[in-house]
């Protein structure tokens, strides 16, 4: 479901912060010589410790934004057709379309509602990307399965030509799917 891209952002950082309030900050405990579970880097205890701490540390330093986008599908070439960027503070940073300029793959379509008319009127990534990089920049940038919403990113931003710091040369986007599997212990089946 993907909330921020349909204007629930507060709703969904509230709904987050709630579900860290709940959580139990893990407590040391004795290891006797033959447990050594605790101490095992892959252990589940341990990846769930992790990925609490991880989101304890962004509700912390509040110097992160959540971005959540549709797609024209999952075959190259991929292009955003909608996008949404909320800090913090729950507050929107950049929400609206994105008129591709490749096919939009019906299955996408099924996914999101946007086919090509719909779109005609929404700006072209070049015309929305100086709005975009305004709201990632400086931020620790969230996003659900980060490896292909990053992917997307960065075909885009080649196809306009930049480079360096117009080029929104950003640090690595942290992937809450990742966090989110270490968390219940069950790896993606998508790389996650």
């Amino acid at each position: 479901m993907h909330l921020v891209a349909r204007g629930h952002a507060p709703e969904l950082l509230r709904a987050v912060e709630r579900t860290l309030d709940a959580v139990p900050v893990p407590r040391l405990v004795r290891v006797q010589c033959g447990d050594m579970r605790a101490r095992d880097p892959r252990s589940p205890e341990n990846h769930r410790a992790g990925s609490v701490a991880w989101a304890r540390g962004l509700v912390e330093s509040g110097g992160f934004c959540v971005l959540d986008s549709e797609t024209t599908g999952l075959k190259s070439p991929v292009q955003f057709v909608e996008v949404a960027i909320v800090d913090a503070g729950a507050r929107t940073l950049f929400e609206g379309t994105v008129k591709p300029d490749c096919p939009i793959d019906a299955r996408a379509t099924r996914v999101h509602g946007h086919t090509a008319k719909s779109l005609a009127e929404s700006p072209s990534f070049r015309e929305a990307y100086p709005d975009l990089l305004e709201a990632l920049w400086g931020r620790r940038v969230v996003v659900y399965n980060a490896s292909y919403d990053r992917r997307v990113w960065d075909e885009a931003v080649r196809s306009l030509g930049a480079r360096g710091a117009l080029a929104g040369e950003l640090p690595a986007w942290e992937c809450a799917m990742r966090r989110y599997a270490a968390y219940v212990g069950e790896p993606s089946k998508r790389g996650g």
